[in-house]
């Protein structure tokens, strides 16, 4: 006869509210409810680490404290999130997979996990990564699910013509950010093969085409490689022979190194950044265009992580991932309003409202997400509603939904 022990319905149950942290890839670490609960539901919480004995802990502090880490609650989910990748590069804990951790008492308000005792997390769909996934995307508000695009703002470009310009003569820019998981480089290339591909993928048709319909070129200009650190960090621009003049636009590719993390950065992904300063043919700002024409912009930037993907596989032999997903964000900046790039036409803002200067949105690759051009309406909505914030342009976004809309001058 069998010895059958009753299966008690609560077990489930019971290891699910049981304090759990997750260690994931872009250095956050996330707290479920109960580990959330354990901790005294903190708004901020400090840092702690056990190097001997490889214990991260936190506790709750104020707001105020001084090394105080804000906790965020997920959207849609009973789960929390703390900002930690200052923390893990610095004592240079592994972020390469996601691992979950169960939670541990360690006394005096202070509960946190073992690295010992990790458990690497599946992906999404439950098995080893795939190819990057670049072809359909989930637009996203959370900077906590792309730290390392929120970092493209600080991005320096280093060509002379930047720097001597008048303080505060900064024209309107757009930068487009993404990253795309990969391989670490290998000893295969030399530096000057990598400078070389690196220069033939900017003069691609894609890349090529949305600079143009940014900016006029104003004279004869070419690609050519400038700054850079080496093997891991590329940097060219796309300019004439006068160096006193900024560049009609540059582009940086990070590549991932083994065994190097960076602050900042996601040390599983290379990370491309186009920089441009729309003008028109006299070398002036450009004249700003209409929603239509920033949906055509936007759909354009979110086919280019498929021509990076392409790129880092089959120019530079890195084998792509699709986890952590790739990530594609989208930055316009102006010196007073963003009305200096964005023509509203005959849309008014809402009385009592002022335009921004600048408008950020992130999108990350997601399998079940929408396509390039949908997710653009959802980019444009975000900036109708939080950047511009204009009254009755959902009609205007909802024709530009439409497979057949046509792009308006």
């Amino acid at each position: 006869m069998p010895n059958f022990t009753e299966f008690p319905r609560e077990a489930p149950r019971a290891n699910r509210d049981a304090p759990m942290f997750t260690l994931q890839t872009r250095g956050l670490v996330s707290l479920n409810h109960a580990a959330f609960q354990a901790l005294g539901e903190p708004m901020a919480v400090a840092l702690l680490y056990d190097a001997d004995e490889g214990i991260v802990g936190m506790r709750k502090v104020p707001k105020t404290h001084q090394n105080a880490y804000a906790v965020r609650k997920q959207a849609r989910s009973q789960s929390y999130l703390v900002g930690a990748q200052a923390f893990t590069a610095y004592y240079k804990i592994s972020t390469q997979r996601a691992r979950r951790f169960p939670g541990r008492d360690y006394g005096g308000g202070v509960w946190g996990f073992s690295l010992r005792e990790g458990v690497a997390v599946q992906n999404r769909r439950g098995g080893q990564p795939g190819p990057a996934v670049t072809d359909r995307w989930r637009h996203t508000t959370d900077g906590f699910e792309v730290p390392a695009l929120m970092n493209i703002t600080h991005v320096a470009m280093s060509h002379p013509g930047y720097m001597t310009r008048p303080a505060g003569d900064k024209p309107p820019s757009v930068r487009i950010g993404m990253l795309v998981a990969c391989d670490p480089l290998g000893p295969s290339l030399s530096t000057s093969d990598l400078r070389g591909r690196f220069l033939g993928f900017l003069t691609s048709a894609p890349v090529m085409e949305l600079i143009w319909a940014l900016t006029a070129s104003g004279g004869d200009v070419s690609w050519a490689p400038w700054g850079g650190r080496g093997r891991f960090n590329l940097e060219a621009v796309l300019a004439a022979d006068n160096e006193d003049e900024a560049p009609v636009a540059s582009a940086l590719l990070l590549l991932p190194e083994k065994g190097m993390a960076r602050y900042g950065r996601d040390s599983r992904s290379a990370e491309f950044v186009l920089d441009v300063e729309p003008r028109n043919a006299q070398g002036e700002p450009a004249a700003p265009v209409n929603l239509a024409a920033w949906h055509q912009r936007f759909t354009n930037a979110l086919t280019l992580p498929t021509l990076l993907a392409h790129f880092l596989a089959h120019d530079l032999g890195l084998a792509t991932a699709d986890d952590p997903p790739a990530q594609a964000g989208i930055w316009l900046n102006t010196p007073r309003a963003i009305t200096e790039l964005v023509d509203v036409e005959n849309l008014a803002a809402v009385k009592g409202s002022m335009p921004s200067n600048q408008f950020m949105g992130w999108a990350l690759a997601d399998p079940a997400g929408k396509t390039a051009a949908a997710t653009a309406v959802d980019l444009l909505t975000q900036m109708c509603d939080h950047t511009l914030h204009l009254d009755g342009y959902e009609t205007v976004l909802a024709d530009l939904a439409a497979p057949s809309a046509p792009l308006q001058a």
